[in-house]
């Protein structure tokens, strides 16, 4: 038998394919490009804070600046980030610096620049802590009626550091402003040492705020004491809309939705001829607030807003004007123009009949007398009996 494999043409065929395949292998590795490592890259870390006043702070005012050998900036990293601490990362091999800067409220003394450091490792710098300059002081007192329409003027006392010492030059830019919880305002324009209370501070506090400046010295901050701003009463004004035809689409213009009766503490249905108060929480920012109640409208009165809330009583004179039916209470701020709007209804008088509870009839009496009828009958029947009996 003749084995295929031991022939010497197969032989030759395979060793010819194997040495091309070989060949061809060698040129297309000898055709591939070579390929670099890519360069190594380092951190630059450290740790900064700002001495204030002999006490350490992290600020987000200190800010750190690297800079190559030919002083352009590589990086900018604030400390406040990481609790003081810093980092720079991806920082190729050479020579850097770092700049310390402070700015802001905290005014430094002086920046801080490291001596070069050269990168050929992760590099970790000395810890660094900057002096802020030092603060100045002074009180800041108000006087006069914080009306709309009254003057308040603010007097400057003598400026000085915290020590007490007099600075001399020392400078103040101040304005007014007013403040209602979290959010306020600066007034326009007003500058200067007085002010005339505008109505758009109603049911806010006003006050002076400012900065203090002086040579060598940060800027401070300083403040007087915020003042509650009231409007006195005003005529009030004509009621919102002629009739309740025109009152959906003026609330609506102002997204005013009805609120419930019960939100203004009054029943499902006030009764006619029985006066009802009416409590709501204001939410504008007014010493007054004008009521109306619609469908006539008819004005029901001028109220004072009192620890952010608005009382008044319905009587039952005005109940009677208003009629039976559904109604809305319509409030209108004097100073804010703000609008709130209450709905209710107006049933007619209880029924005499119905009212026997209220008027102090007792509703058992006529059970008793009953009873009494029953007991009195009994009687009356026993005897009876007792007498058919003796006649027998």
């Amino acid at each position: 038998m003749i084995s295929l494999f031991s022939s010497s043409a197969p032989r030759r065929v395979a060793g010819i394919s194997l040495a091309a395949i070989v060949g061809l292998g060698a040129l297309v590795v000898g055709a591939a490009p070579a390929s670099a490592d890519p360069l190594p890259t380092y951190s630059v870390s450290g740790s900064a804070t700002v001495d204030v006043d002999g006490e350490t702070r992290v600020s987000d005012e200190l800010t750190i600046t690297l800079l190559d050998s030919a002083n352009v900036v590589v990086d900018r990293e604030n400390a406040s980030i990481y609790g003081g601490s810093f980092a720079f990362y991806d920082v190729a091999p050479g020579t850097y610096t770092a700049l310390y800067e402070l700015d802001g409220r905290y005014d430094a003394a002086a920046s801080e620049r490291t001596a070069p450091f050269d990168v050929a490792a992760d590099v970790s710098l000395p810890e660094v802590s900057l002096t802020a300059l030092p603060a100045l002081a002074a009180e800041v007192t108000v006087t006069g009626s914080p009306v709309v329409g009254e003057t308040l003027t603010a007097t400057v006392g003598t400026v000085t550091d915290t020590a007490g010492t007099p600075v001399a030059n020392a400078t103040t830019a101040f304005n007014w402003g007013y403040g209602r919880g979290q959010s306020g305002n600066e007034i326009t324009g007003a500058t200067g040492l007085t002010v005339v209370v505008p109505e758009e501070a109603v049911g806010g506090t006003i006050g002076y705020t400012g900065y203090l400046r002086a040579q060598g010295f940060r800027p401070t901050v300083v403040s007087s004491n915020g003042l509650l701003v009231s409007a006195p009463v005003k005529t009030a004004r004509p009621a919102p809309v002629a009739d309740s035809s025109e009152l959906g689409a003026y609330l609506d213009s102002l997204y005013v939705e009805r609120a419930a009766a019960s939100t203004a503490g009054l029943p499902a249905k006030v009764e006619q001829g029985k006066p009802q108060v009416a409590d709501i929480e204001w939410w504008g920012g007014d010493s007054y607030v004008d009521v109306y109640a619609y469908s006539a409208p008819v004005f029901i009165g001028t109220f004072a807003v009192v620890d952010g809330r608005v009382s008044l009583t319905l009587t039952p004179e005005v109940l009677a004007q208003l009629g039976e039916g559904a109604h809305t209470l319509v409030y209108v701020g004097q100073s804010s123009g703000s609008v709130q709007a209450v709905a209710f209804e107006v049933g007619g008088p209880v029924a005499a009949g119905a009212r026997l509870a209220e008027t102090g009839t007792d509703p058992l009496l006529p059970i008793g007398f009953a009873g009494a009828l029953l007991v009195l009958g009994a009687g009356v029947l026993v005897a009876r009996r007792r007498s058919a009996i003796a006649s027998r």
